[in-house]
């Protein structure tokens, strides 16, 4: 391939390998298509009323993405394109979750062959370094948790919309953009917070690797980065201006814009060893906010914020497609800074997730497959390029073999909270979770055991989240024939509560 040409043998190599990270894409995920609607799933689409209203596409876009029923879910996110493909699904198939797995998988397959044509256009004239990096990104292990989940779609939506204008940035040898393709890319792009917010990093990064490039070179850069933050306006506007999604109030200090600060150091740094050691699926991250600047964490993640900073400047110059890559990467992480307020259950601290490494993940696996390649080319040795050559073989299949392992974990809620509770048994939620799955499936004994040491994990100043416990834990005993440990149980709820009218009519029954 030279200027952006392709031979015929170059068109053949290029089907070859995009069949190729089809397979990769799609074979480790086999597991999920015989998966069920878990955890979320049930609330975003199978109780979702909005879906049989009147005008359902008007009430998905005016509504809080997890708040349709209950104020306490409202967590302050508006993506009803996400919400849309739930919708459509439902409308065309039903309440069946082998259409909605399906669709996960064919958008999974679809964005890892447009971080195939990402790669070839920041590396031009090499063809295994790039199809090295898609495959990685294809088979990475922490992507189970955003494609064997249904609820992990926002994600994969995001990156499929925001892809393009990605590409399109890149310059194959052309003297000037076209204005249809561009328009096209930039359209794309505009949908893409409206399916996740975290497309709305791009924009920055964009805009700083502008200021990277050299006068002759910026013109391009610029009306992309300005076309970028242009096109992601209508959504900001309708977000806080026209909807009733609304950010948790929360005081705004100097000493909060530390917290942040370090908080999102130690998270970086927890996130780059997820991509680096993928070496098990982690469905619930409990992620403790920071008050130290001197906390190892912090100081580790700083750290390494600076060192690739440093990196995307030094080699602005001299290697611009690693630059970009490392730019890309760092502001990837912006929309999950949480510089706004995000609520997230309380025993997680500041949210986090392996699904928010989708994106991440599209400039970590470049980078890896080129530095990888570029390691092998340097060793001198025939020995040790064999043993480089196994490496380059090893990496993929052992991430191929993770993600089929990890993606049986999300087929069901009791595979799923049972993980939860197994990585993080002194957190409640996962127990709360997985007693009440144990209730529906009649295991009440199991039930009672994980709710009551839910009780007993629930701190003081959480009491009032006890009724819920309570209320599910009456259940149980109802079951179990012991009408009077229901009684004590809703009591207890009814304390905690006192307001709540289901846990009086339930007293009452």
């Amino acid at each position: 391939m030279r200027g952006g040409a392709y031979s015929h043998s170059d068109r053949i190599l290029l089907l070859i390998a995009a069949f190729g990270l089809c397979l990769a894409a799609v074979l480790p995920y086999i597991p999920s298509l015989g998966g069920d609607f878990v955890w979320d799933d049930t609330r975003l689409i199978v109780n979702d009323h909005r879906f049989k209203e009147a005008d359902p596409v008007s009430a998905l876009l005016m509504t809080d993405f997890f708040g349709q029923t209950d104020e306490a879910f409202r967590y302050g996110y508006l993506r009803p394109l996400t919400s849309l493909s739930y919708y459509l699904s439902w409308k065309t198939f039903g309440p069946r979750p082998f259409p909605f797995h399906l669709s996960n998988l064919l958008m999974h397959m679809s964005v890892s062959l447009l971080v195939f044509l990402l790669a070839l256009r920041l590396f031009p004239g090499r063809r295994l370094a790039p199809w090295l990096g898609a495959a990685l990104f294809a088979l990475h292990p922490v992507h189970a948790n955003s494609v064997a989940w249904i609820s992990g779609r926002t994600d994969i939506l995001c990156a499929l919309l925001m892809l393009p204008l990605l590409i399109l940035a890149i310059p194959n040898g052309e003297k000037k953009l076209n204005s249809i393709p561009l328009l096209g890319a930039l359209t794309a792009f505009g949908l893409s917070p409206w399916a996740k917010e975290m497309a709305l990093g791009l924009p920055p990064a964009l805009i700083l690797f502008t200021i990277f490039q050299p006068k002759e070179r910026r013109k391009r850069w610029l009306l992309i980065a300005g076309g970028s933050l242009i096109f992601s306006l209508p959504y900001l506007l309708f977000r806080f201006l026209a909807t009733d999604v609304g950010l948790r109030e929360t005081p705004f200090n100097l000493h909060l814009i530390f917290h942040i600060f370090w908080t999102f150091c130690a998270t970086f740094l927890r996130y780059c060893l997820e991509l680096l050691l993928p070496l098990k699926t982690t469905p619930y991250m409990q992620n403790p906010w920071r008050n130290s600047p001197m906390d190892p964490w912090v100081i580790g993640g700083a750290l390494v914020l600076f060192g690739f900073s440093w990196t995307a400047w030094k080699l602005r110059k001299k290697n611009p497609a690693m630059s970009w890559l490392l730019i890309f990467f760092v502001f990837s992480f912006l929309p999950i800074a949480n510089i706004f307020r995000i609520t997230g259950p309380a025993d997680m601290g500041a949210p986090m997730a392996q699904r928010f490494l989708y994106i991440p993940s599209i400039a970590w696996c470049i980078l890896l497959g080129h530095i990888l390649l570029r390691v092998r080319d340097a060793l001198s040795t025939r020995p040790a390029r064999n043993a480089m050559a196994a490496a380059l073989a090893l990496i993929p299949a052992s991430f191929g073999f993770l993600s089929f392992r990890d993606a049986s974990i999300w087929a069901s809620d009791l595979s799923l909270f049972s993980t939860m509770v197994q990585q993080v048994p002194e957190a409640p939620l996962p127990r709360i979770l997985l007693g009440s799955c144990l209730r529906r499936q009649g295991r009440y004994d199991e039930a009672a055991g994980q709710l009551e040491k839910a009780l007993d994990l629930l701190p003081d100043e959480r009491a009032g989240e006890r009724w819920t416990v309570f209320n599910n834990l009456a259940g149980v005993r109802l079951a179990q024939a012991d009408c009077e440990g229901a009684a004590f149980c809703l009591k207890a709820a009814a304390l905690a509560n006192p307001d709540n009218a289901s846990i009086q009519h339930n007293l009452g029954l």
